[in-house]
């Protein structure tokens, strides 16, 4: 009874993050043109949200349907953020930064410059106050950890990321790219202390794998916006 619980509970929970998902945002024709006419895009990244790690194995019935949920959410929170200094895991966005900024530049034949330290706030109005004219490059992890199918006992990585491209002067997104990666082994079906072992090596090998495939991801959803012009 407990178990069947417990998956409502990380469905729920599931659910709940794929209608929060950010969609590709194709660019126009016009903004393309636009954009064509700036001399530089500015690259700018932020702090990830909290690293996901499966909740312990405490009942979650007696917080009830809802409350079981929150539960769930906070213990994850609290054990996703020791596993990441523990392990000393770095932000896949500084990978995806590293690997799909300069080619940005390339395919738009634009000046590409960035930032090396994360920001907080990606609110549209917090970087209008700074960037009055031009457009920005941001980047940001919207979600990333280590994740269990309710209906399987193994565990896999996740990454989420997201790329904008926005006009400051307008505060509009004239393109967004997004990324929903996992990187799963059906035939080893790694248990969550095998991504623990050896300071973290096998999930960072994973991060970095994911990373690479989300810059390439971007770059493609770009490039499509190119061919239809």
């Amino acid at each position: 009874m407990i178990l069947g619980f417990d998956r409502a509970a990380i469905l729920l929970l599931l659910a709940i993050s794929a209608a929060c998902a950010p969609k590709p945002i194709a660019m126009d024709h016009a903004e393309r043109d636009l954009l064509s006419k700036s001399e530089a895009v500015r690259v700018v990244y932020y702090t990830p949200p909290d690293f996901k790690v499966p909740p312990g194995t405490m009942p979650l019935i007696m917080f009830g349907a809802l409350g079981g949920a929150i539960a769930a959410a906070n213990m994850e929170q609290s054990q996703g953020q020791q596993t990441i200094k523990e392990y000393d895991v770095q932000d896949p966005i500084i990978q995806v930064r590293r690997r799909f900024a300069p080619q940005v530049g390339v395919l738009l034949n634009v000046d590409v410059s960035g930032e090396t330290s994360p920001r907080q706030d990606d609110d549209l109005d917090s970087l209008k106050k700074e960037f009055t004219q031009g457009y920005i490059l941001d980047l940001k992890t919207n979600k990333w950890g280590i994740f269990r199918n309710p209906f399987q006992t193994f565990h896999y990585v996740g990454y989420q990321g997201r790329a904008r491209l926005i006009r400051a002067s307008e505060k509009k997104v004239v393109w967004q790219g997004v990324c929903d990666l996992e990187e799963t082994d059906n035939d080893n079906m790694p248990h969550i202390t095998e991504f623990e072992a050896n300071n973290g090596a096998l999930l960072k090998a994973n991060l970095d794998k994911l990373a690479a495939s989300c810059a390439d991801e971007l770059l493609k959803q770009l490039a499509r916006n190119e061919t239809t012009r």
